[in-house]
C-alpha cells in the first residue's frame, strides 16, 4: 500500500481558523468601558472599566459609588455595595449579566473611592438565540486528550497536526474537540460546534466532556472557560462571548493508559479499544446528560483527585453505592427474587395486610417486621455489589471482593484494618482505594460500551506487587 504524502494527509484532514478568535482574545485585553445597571444606588449608572489580564482572567474597576442621605453607602454593605449581587454590565457591543456577582472586592479610599472586582461570570446577552459556540479550556498541566481518545488529524491554518481532532455528535450537534498551543506557550482546548444550537445544550455537553475526562484520563481541565458566539460555522465574524472562572484543574488517577499498553500486553491480546473510541465518549456524555445519578457519580470521582486517601475512600464508596443503584434498577427484573415488579408489589400488599391483622401484643418490633416485608424483593447488600459486576460480565477476584468489603466501614469513617501503625496504614490504604477506583472506572467504562484495558494504578504504585497485572481486561478474565 503505498504510503501517504504529508501533502496528501494534508488536503484530506479538516481545517479550523483560529485568526478571528485569537484577535477577538488579544482584543479583550484592552480595557473597554461599561454602565452598571443594578437596583442597588450605589451603583447604579456607574461607569467602569473591563479588561482580562494576561492569566486570562477578567476584572472590573469602578471609580467611586453614589452616595445620598436617602441612601448612604453603609445600608448596603452586606451586600457589598451592590457588587456581590447580579446586575448588568452595557457597553458598545451590548451587555452582559454578572449574574452572582464579583468574587472578590478590593477598595482604596483616596480622593475618591476606588473599587477592584474579580470577575467569576460574564454571560453575554446572545445566550437565548441559537449561534456556533466555541470553547476555549486552558490546559494547564494536563495531557493532551489525544494521549487517551480517538482522534485524527487535522490543520490550523497551514500547519498539520497528525492527531488532535476527536469528532462527535451527540444531542443531534456535531461536536469538534482539539487542542492548539497558543503564541505563549500555553496550551488550549477548542471544543467547537458543527451546527447552530443552544447555549445550555452545548455548555452542558462541554461541561459532561470536562468530567469524562477528568477521570478517565486523571486530567480535570477546569480553570476558566470562555465561550465565543459566531453566526458563520469558521468563526471568522465572533459576536460575544461568555466567561466562566472555574473551581480549579486537578490532576489524578487515570482509568486507561493506551501508550504504554504495548510494552506489557502480548500483540495477540490487543483486541478491542486501545484508546477511548468516539462511540463510547459519546455513549458517557449521553448517559450524564439523561441520568443525574450517573453524572453525579462520575463528577465525584473527577473531583476526588487530590483528597487524601481517607477522603477518597469515602467518595469512592459513595460512587459504589450510586452506580449499584443504578444498575440494579435497570436490571431488577433479571435479579429480584420475584420477576415482575407489579407481582411484588401486590404480594407484598397482601403480606402486609396478613400482619395487620394479627394482634400488635404479639410483636416485639411491628416496625421492624413491615420493614422486612418491604425489602422481599431486594438483593442483599453485600451480595447486590457483586451482582452489579455479574450484570455487566466483570468477574472479580477474591482479592476484589474483599475491596468491596470494605467500603462500608469507609462511609461512616472507619478505617478497616486491624494493622493501625501510621507506616502500615498507608499502604494499605493506598492499595485498597487504588483497587477501589480500578473498579469504579470498570463499572463506568462498561456502562459506556469500552472494550479495551484498564491501567493498574495498584503495580505502578507499587511494583513489588508482582501478581497484580500493570493492566486489566474489562472482562477481568486476565
Amino acid at each position: 500500500m503505498k504510503k501517504e504524502s504529508i501533502e496528501e494527509l494534508r488536503d484530506r484532514s479538516e481545517g479550523f481558523s483560529l485568526d478571528a478568535t485569537l484577535a477577538y482574545i488579544e482584543e479583550l485585553k484592552t480595557e473597554k468601558e461599561y454602565k452598571i445597571v443594578s437596583p442597588y444606588p450605589t451603583i447604579n449608572g456607574q461607569l467602569c472599566r473591563l479588561v482580562m489580564d494576561e492569566e486570562g482572567l477578567f476584572t472590573l474597576w469602578v471609580k467611586e459609588m453614589l452616595s445620598s442621605p436617602e441612601n448612604p453607602p453603609v445600608t448596603y454593605q452586606y451586600d457589598g455595595y451592590g457588587f456581590h449581587r447580579p446586575f448588568l454590565l452595557l457597553g458598545r457591543e451590548g451587555f452582559f449579566k454578572v449574574p452572582s456577582g464579583v468574587g472578590s472586592l478590593s477598595m482604596t479610599f483616596n480622593a475618591s473611592d476606588s473599587f477592584n472586582c474579580k470577575i467569576v461570570e460574564l454571560e453575554s446577552q446572545l445566550q437565548a438565540s441559537p449561534h456556533f459556540f466555541r470553547c476555549i479550556l486552558p490546559m494547564g498541566s494536563a495531557e493532551r486528550h489525544a494521549t487517551y481518545v480517538e482522534s485524527v488529524s487535522f490543520n490550523v491554518g497551514t500547519t498539520l497536526h497528525y492527531r488532535g481532532l476527536t469528532k462527535f455528535r451527540t444531542r443531534g450537534i456535531q461536536i469538534n474537540l482539539f487542542d492548539y498551543r497558543l503564541a505563549d506557550g500555553n496550551n488550549c482546548w477548542f471544543v467547537d460546534t458543527g451546527d447552530k444550537c443552544n447555549y445550555e445544550d452545548f455548555k452542558q455537553i462541554v461541561e459532561a466532556l470536562i468530567v469524562h475526562y477528568g477521570w478517565i484520563a486523571g486530567n480535570l481541565i477546569r480553570d476558566t472557560m470562555t465561550i465565543l458566539f459566531s453566526d458563520d460555522r469558521a468563526f471568522n465574524h465572533i459576536k460575544h462571548h461568555s466567561f466562566y472562572r472555574l473551581s480549579g484543574s486537578k490532576r489524578g488517577l487515570e482509568a486507561i493508559r493506551p501508550r504504554d499498553m504495548t510494552d506489557f500486553v502480548p500483540k495477540q491480546d490487543l483486541e478491542g479499544e486501545r484508546y477511548l473510541s468516539t462511540k463510547t465518549l459519546t455513549s458517557l456524555i449521553e448517559l450524564s446528560l439523561t441520568n443525574s445519578a450517573f453524572y453525579r457519580a462520575c463528577t465525584i470521582l473527577a473531583e476526588s483527585h487530590e483528597y487524601p486517601l481517607e477522603i477518597r475512600a469515602s467518595t469512592y464508596s459513595v460512587v459504589l453505592e450510586t452506580l449499584k443503584n443504578i444498575i440494579l434498577e435497570a436490571n431488577s427484573e433479571k435479579i429480584n427474587s420475584i420477576k415482575n415488579r407489579t407481582d411484588a408489589k401486590a404480594l407484598i400488599k397482601d403480606l402486609k395486610a396478613v400482619v395487620a391483622a394479627v394482634s400488635p401484643s404479639k410483636f416485639n418490633n411491628l416496625l421492624a417486621v413491615n420493614q422486612r416485608i418491604e425489602q422481599l424483593n431486594q438483593v442483599g447488600n453485600t451480595d447486590s455489589f457483586y451482582k452489579v459486576f455479574e450484570l455487566l460480565g466483570l468477574s472479580l477476584s477474591a482479592t476484589d471482593k474483599e475491596c468491596l468489603k470494605k467500603r462500608n466501614d469507609f462511609l461512616h469513617g472507619r478505617l478497616p484494618f486491624e494493622d493501625v501503625r501510621q507506616e502500615y496504614l498507608k499502604s494499605e490504604l493506598a492499595t485498597v482505594v487504588f483497587r477501589m477506583h480500578l473498579l469504579l472506572c470498570a463499572l463506568l467504562l462498561k456502562m459506556g460500551g469500552f472494550s479495551g484495558y484498564l491501567f493498574n494504578n495498584i503495580r505502578y504504585r507499587f511494583p513489588e506487587l508482582k501478581n497484580e497485572p500493570v493492566y486489566r481486561k474489562l472482562d477481568f478474565g486476565s
